[in-house]
């Protein structure tokens, strides 16, 4: 379908077959218009049925006015092969009677001086010819403009590439309101692709993840989302996630008008694993092994080796992946990772299986990722602390992955339980309780006895249950402990299985009880060495002495667990013991020196420690309510129960001396402020990042969210546009200083008002005025 924007004459030539709207490319359309003014070549790299020719039609229309010839496109999937390629492109750009011209010099004379934008589509199948074409043409032409689509750039001096990814797709388990789905280009997308087959589809709050789950498994990829969506004619949303693992087979569309090679998944991904050689097909297979969040280099060479390819080689045959577009290279920070689209993903999965090789290749994917849970534990306390749990949250899929397949693999349970185990302190720390709940009761109801490592596994799951709050199930685990024998030896399992003791009794109020159950054990976690004993240990044993008022004693622990910490660098335990000392001066009333020891736990390098911020949260709005700032207090107490909600847990499951506390500060809330001013104050509060929250905690009230919108950025051209309006420009002033048009200019414009929760343009020149 041809858009009726298009001008008569203006674009011409095999125009790509596109959909109505397009979703999520406004930018990368906005890179590939700027990329054109400078080079005289830019290419459109990325995998079949990511939209590069949608993007490409757009992309004409966006500067179509700048070429007084127009823009002519050419298929080159339609044009005859060998070296009657530069007739067809001919045949195109100039149609009629020319058997006597030199197809050559009449393309250069078609193209010189830039005045005819020549958009070269579906390159991948011709590229040698391509490649060849091109450079006669770039050192032939003076100025030509080619925009070019292929899954592989040609790599020629000239030319410029733009990568065309997949449209943004969010996490199922991070879903937890329509809205966090629909904020994402891939579900916009697919919603406005279903509603062509049943137009009162919405994203619901029972949908949302299914949703979520279908855009994310197709990687975003707009023909695969469109194919999916043909199928909701005759399928239900549940259905067709069942289905989606036998996508390939299933989600096939008939329809003329598509060509032969769009018309099913499979064709697709048979048309890539077609170009590929052997050991590239190899990798490819073996790559299916990991997930959605794809792989770094390391990893490549642990699961990825075959006989005939060293781990060294692994490398060349990743580049050549890549360069295919079957692989997409991700650059994060300093490293790359790459990554299989899902729907290439999905067919080399199916040729791993068929090769015979699952088993050997996913042993090897769970043993990696094993090592990296292990190496990510050992560096949790110290300075590494910040790098093991980017490690973790880079891989955590990958992570699933290897743990389900253990699981799911008889013999190999006890792999799982290593990954498991390794990973408490991501459960317990970063506040994913319920996830980590979940793969330790899986592999611990494969298990018949509690051997060592079983019992380790147990050991962290019962903590778990403490944490969120189900007692009685922790109690149970702990009797089983107990009486487990070798684990790893008496003195550390008594030490172990006294400090969950402990925390039980100082959940039920028994603070001698947890101190003298506490006491012995920190004792022995300090003298084996053991940094999570002492951490915890000493943790939990202060904050039973500040039941206590036992200020000596408090002193003494806190100095020795504090000096362990500083000499390994470790600045996490630091942290918890300054809130649990704030907790102690709070208690007895010395609002000052609780309030310098909150702000010292504050530390920027900890947002994965949901748990440590939550408690943080929570004894800053008791500090701020027994100083009556009452309106800080609310605040600050709306940060906190975001927080516990985050982690599906509630602040009253941390102790009853906690939730007495807490319920006294909301009380003492309400009967200070106004009903509406209370719900206002609480929803801010709940409404920052952790970064605002550690601000204003800190005592920067400029911090605090002011609306559902104010923790919200411009983008870098909205604040361009936005700098330019301070300075008293009007959008066609702005359009020309820019390059833009003054619709667009008023687009952003719209944007940036509302981002900023503002009401009119003239609040928007003010605040950029004055920033």
């Amino acid at each position: 379908m041809r858009s009726v924007a298009a001008r008569e004459g203006a674009i011409r030539g095999q125009i790509p077959i596109v959909s109505s709207r397009l979703v999520g490319r406004r930018g990368l359309i906005r890179e590939t218009v700027h990329a054109l003014r400078d080079s005289p070549l830019v290419t459109l790299v990325g995998v079949g049925g990511v939209g590069k020719s949608r993007v490409a039609f757009e992309v004409a229309h966006s500067v179509v006015d700048s070429f007084p010839d127009g823009v002519v496109f050419a298929d080159l999937s339609a044009q005859t092969p060998g070296p009657l390629l530069e007739d067809g492109l001919l045949s195109v750009i100039a149609p009629g009677d020319r058997s006597r011209d030199d197809p050559r010099r009449r393309l250069v004379a078609l193209l010189a001086g830039g005045r005819t934008l020549l958009v070269l589509d579906n390159a991948e199948g011709r590229h040698d010819e391509v490649i060849g074409s091109l450079a006669r043409l770039l050192s032939a032409v003076d100025g030509p403009r080619i925009l070019l689509t292929t899954r592989r750039a040609i790599g020629s001096v000239h030319e410029r590439v733009v990568t065309v990814p997949g449209l943004s797709a969010p996490e199922p388990d991070r879903v937890e309101h329509p809205r966090d789905a629909i904020a994402h280009d891939a579900v916009r997308f697919f919603v406005d692709r279903v509603r062509a087959v049943r137009p009162d589809f919405d994203v619901t709050g029972e949908n949302a993840r299914s949703v979520a789950s279908i855009c994310r498994q197709l990687d975003g990829l707009p023909l695969a989302l469109e194919l999916a969506a043909s199928r909701l004619r005759t399928m239900s949303l549940t259905e067709l996630l069942e289905d989606i693992t036998v996508a390939l087979d299933a989600l096939a569309v008939r329809d003329d008008l598509l060509p032969e090679r769009h018309r099913s998944l499979r064709t697709l991904a048979e048309w890539s694993w077609s170009s590929c050689d052997d050991l590239e097909r190899e990798v490819w297979a073996s790559a299916s092994a990991f997930d959605i969040q794809g792989f770094d280099l390391r990893a490549a060479r642990a699961v990825c080796g075959t006989e005939g390819l060293s781990a060294d080689g692994v490398w060349e045959v990743i580049d050549a992946l890549v360069a295919k577009s079957v692989l997409i290279a991700i650059p994060v920070g300093d490293a790359v990772r790459f990554r299989l689209p899902g729907l290439l993903r999905l067919y080399g999965s199916e040729r791993l299986t068929a090769s015979g090789r699952e088993d050997e290749i996913r042993r090897r994917h769970r043993d990696h990722f094993a090592a990296l849970a292990e190496s990510a534990r050992e560096e949790w306390f110290g300075p590494q602390q910040p790098h093991a749990v980017a490690v973790i949250e880079a891989d955590r899929l990958n992570l699933h992955q290897a743990m389900h397949w253990s699981f799911s693999t008889p013999g190999e349970t006890a792999g799982g339980l290593a990954i498991a185990t390794s990973l408490r302190h991501h459960w317990g720390i970063a506040g994913r309780l319920r996830e980590g709940r979940y793969w330790l009761s899986r592999g611990l109801a494969l298990v018949e006895g509690l051997d060592a490592d079983a019992a380790e596994a147990a050991w962290v799951l019962a903590w778990l249950l403490l944490l969120e709050g189900s007692l009685d199930e922790a109690r149970q685990l702990l009797d089983r402990l107990e009486a487990v024998d070798g684990w790893p030896y008496s003195a550390e399992r008594a030490a172990r299985v006294q400090l969950l003791r402990g925390v039980d009794a100082l959940w039920a109020g028994e603070v001698d009880l947890a101190i003298g159950l506490f006491a012995p054990a920190a004792d022995h976690f300090v003298a084996t060495s053991s940094v999570d004993g002492v951490v915890f240990g000493s943790l939990i044993l202060l904050r039973a002495l500040a039941e206590t008022g036992d200020r000596g004693r408090f002193d003494r622990v806190a100095r020795r667990a504090a000096s362990f910490c500083r000499a390994r660098g470790d600045f996490y335990g630091s942290s918890q013991f300054a809130w649990v000392r704030a907790y102690l001066h709070w208690k007895q009333g010395d609002l000052g020196a609780a309030l310098a020891a909150a702000r010292e736990s504050l530390d920027p390098r900890l947002p994965f420690d949901r748990l440590g911020h939550a408690l943080k949260l929570d004894v800053l709005a008791w500090i701020a309510a027994s100083g009556r700032d009452w309106e800080r207090s609310a605040r600050l107490l709306g940060a906190a129960r975001a927080t516990w909600a985050q982690m599906g847990i509630e602040a009253d499951t941390h102790s009853t001396h906690f939730a007495g506390h807490s319920r006294e500060c909301a009380e003492l809330l309400a009967d200070n402020l106004r009903r509406d001013r209370l719900a206002e104050l609480l929803a801010q509060g709940a409404e920052m990042t952790f970064e605002q929250a550690l601000r204003y905690a800190a005592g920067d009230r400029d911090a605090v969210a002011r609306g559902p919108q104010a923790g919200r950025r411009l983008t870098a051209r909205e604040q361009e546009v936005a700098k330019f309006l301070g300075q008293g420009l009007g959008s066609r002033e702005i359009a020309d200083r820019l390059s833009l048009s003054p619709r667009t200019v008023e687009g952003h414009i719209s944007h940036a008002i509302a981002r900023l929760g503002m009401q009119s343009r003239a609040q928007l020149a003010a605040w950029a005025a004055h920033p």
